[in-house]
């Protein structure tokens, strides 16, 4: 693999393919592991979902890059790029977490989503940006 990354072509389209597929699994492992039904919020024509979706592309494209910037072998790119997606989703639950700490009856950002609760939506848009700026950051 390292001698068909020497070929800078080559390595674009490897890189290209790869973030790409790290992208849909990102935004695939979130929406099955939240209560989200991302066919369904979109066929009922959610934008929440689309900043949700948004988010993750972003965070997810900017941990990519620095990641992929920063090591010249493609299996470092990948584990780095997992990390990543796994801090997101953790960053997505921990401010779950907080909302319902300063919002006594506040159910879940998920629930926000569905019921089409704009600034939820907004907010975890925000949130995985941030989280994809600190660690693209963490990783040069």
């Amino acid at each position: 693999m390292d001698q068909l990354l020497q070929n800078p072509y080559l390595a674009v389209v490897i890189f290209t393919i790869t973030g790409v597929l790290l992208e849909i699994l990102q935004v695939s492992v979130f929406f099955l592991i939240s209560r989200l039904t991302l066919k369904e919020e979109l066929s009922h024509e959610n934008q929440d979902v689309g900043w949700i979706v948004a988010g993750l592309l972003i965070s997810m494209g900017l941990i990519i890059h620095s990641a992929m910037t920063h090591n010249d072998a493609l299996v470092r790119a990948v584990v780095f790029s997992l990390f990543g997606a796994l801090m997101n989703i953790l960053a997505y639950y921990l401010l779950n977490f907080l909302f319902k700490l300063v919002m006594p009856g506040w159910k879940s950002l998920d629930e926000a989503i569905k019921h089409r609760f704009l600034p939820g939506a907004i907010m975890s848009c925000g949130a995985f940006v941030a989280i994809g700026l600190i660690i693209a950051g963490a990783l040069a």
